[in-house]
């Protein structure tokens, strides 16, 4: 199973269906459009299947939408933290060895920075459709996307780089079938169902945002994009978009629980963490208040 066949399949099971929730509604239709024109602006941008793109963008919709369509065209999505310095994401940028890096126009000094370290890389920029010169605005300009590229299970979908914790940072290199079947595995473990909504803050360049996101594609779930996570902000999210899944760190249930207002999510019903251990005392308090 490849990652843009499976979007495309829920696509077609529940066109009408809400895939992504907050300021930027779509459906699933819709977001399987928007992501096979993003492909074919990839494309034309010289993204062929094989290559690696490099995404540096705060996350939400927009990184989201460009991991999606890299997927569909056989490409290689390599989503780096926002969080790394300029040496750092130099050192990652010579060490992938990317056609393109795409970033947003927060990031715009911090990318400029290594690529000028990282020679051969070409940028793009990620931003609104009507901002000529956007990769969004490439992809709202001429037909739709192309037929569908026929991408092998074993091919590389993602490179995940560790923080660099004990080191320079380390790509692991993750194919199709393993992001698949982890999402298929985080559906089993956390409790899943269909048509779940799911508050989809934790950053992509993690392992658990890519689950939150592609465990929702497989369950036809809706995708509640929030850039980066505020309790305050996330609760008004979680309260009006009615999502009743939840997959945090527990130092974000712990910011949830100081709001005060937690109570108030009562929508929720099914609560999964990772990162770090949970206390049982913080697991007491989310079961009392929730």
């Amino acid at each position: 199973m490849d990652l843009g066949t499976a979007l495309r399949w829920t696509a077609e099971r529940y066109p009408a269906r809400r895939a992504v929730g907050g300021s930027h509604p779509l459906t699933y239709a819709e977001w399987d459009e928007h992501t096979d024109r993003l492909g074919r602006a990839l494309g034309e941008l010289g993204v062929r299947s094989g290559d690696r793109v490099v995404l540096v963008l705060a996350g939400g919709l927009p990184l989201a939408s460009l991991h999606l369509a890299a997927q569909k065209i056989g490409a290689v999505s390599v989503p780096l933290s926002f969080r790394f310095g300029p040496d750092e994401l130099a050192y990652c940028l010579g060490d992938a060895g990317p056609v393109l890096a795409i970033h947003d126009e927060a990031h715009e000094t911090l990318v400029s920075a290594a690529v000028g370290n990282v020679p051969g890389v070409r940028r793009a920029v990620s931003g609104p459709a009507e901002t000529p010169g956007t990769v969004e605005n490439l992809a709202a300009q001429g037909g739709p996307g192309p037929s569908p590229v026929a991408v092998s299970g074993d091919a590389t979908s993602v490179m995940l780089y560790t923080s660099g914790t004990t080191g320079k940072p380390k790509g692991v290199p993750r194919s199709h079938s393993a992001e698949h079947y982890a999402a298929l595995a985080h559906i089993i473990q956390t409790g899943q169902s269909c048509f779940d909504t799911t508050l989809g803050v934790m950053p992509l360049f993690h392992t658990m945002g890519m689950r939150t996101l592609l465990a929702t594609v497989l369950t036809a779930g809706t995708w509640v994009p929030q850039t980066r996570f505020d309790a305050d902000k996330a609760l008004e999210l979680i309260v009006r978009e009615r999502v009743n899944s939840l997959y945090l760190v527990p130092t974000s249930y712990w910011s949830l629980l100081h709001t005060g207002r937690l109570g108030e999510a009562r929508s929720v019903d099914k609560l999964a963490y990772a990162g770090a251990a949970m206390t049982t005392a913080l697991a007491e308090r989310l079961t009392e208040t929730l």
